[in-house]
């Protein structure tokens, strides 16, 4: 992807209801672009996801294998959300009765079924098989993506064991804190004693 980063600070990201064009129909088909590199910025509810949905069904039409395309986010709720509307496109893709028709489509929804039905295309040429094995449909956590890094090189992260993800710190944060602090005012007395060596 290249370096630049086109921002769309605006609050009509949400696919709109008719027949008519999204105001930014035509920047949301260029965030589509897999040439280039995006920050989309936009409140709730805006749309979002279901343009990174469009983006990610973008590239599955372009590479060899479906775990080439990781999307990250911060939540396994929000994974969860993202893995389950990117098979709804695919199923509905597959299942066209389940569609309304045309008329009844918004710019957005008839974008999301060409995109998908791509990639099921996509997935008959190469043998995928994405809708018997969502799995190969890379979207986790931060924490997640992390902790198959270190799985799949465990000698260079140098943990020795795999390490677990807690929800609630506060346990390890008591622990660390008074030691944070010892360390501090060794190294403030340090610098005291250079200083007054001065």
């Amino acid at each position: 992807m290249s370096s630049t980063s086109p921002m769309f600070p605006t609050s009509e990201l949400a696919p709109h209801q008719g027949s008519g064009l999204a105001p930014d129909f035509a920047e949301r088909r260029r965030a589509l672009d897999p040439a280039h590199s995006f920050i989309v910025q936009a409140p709730a509810g805006s749309g979002k996801t279901g343009l990174l949905i469009q983006r990610y069904l973008k590239l599955l039409t372009l590479v060899d294998e479906p775990e080439e395309i990781v999307a990250i986010t911060f939540t396994r709720k929000a994974a969860a959300e993202m893995r389950e509307r990117l098979m709804a496109a695919l199923v509905q893709a597959r299942d066209t009765s389940a569609f309304p028709s045309e008329m009844l489509q918004t710019q957005y929804e008839k974008l999301t079924r060409e995109l998908a039905g791509a990639v099921l295309q996509r997935d008959a040429s190469a043998g995928w098989h994405i809708l018997d094995n969502p799995s190969r449909l890379r979207v986790r956590t931060f924490d997640s993506l992390c902790a198959s890094l270190t799985r799949q090189m465990p000698v260079l992260s140098e943990f020795g064991s795999q390490p677990e993800t807690i929800e609630d710190a506060s346990d390890l944060y008591a622990e660390a804190a008074p030691g944070a602090i010892t360390g501090c005012g060794i190294f403030m007395a340090r610098i005291a004693m250079n200083w007054k060596g001065r």
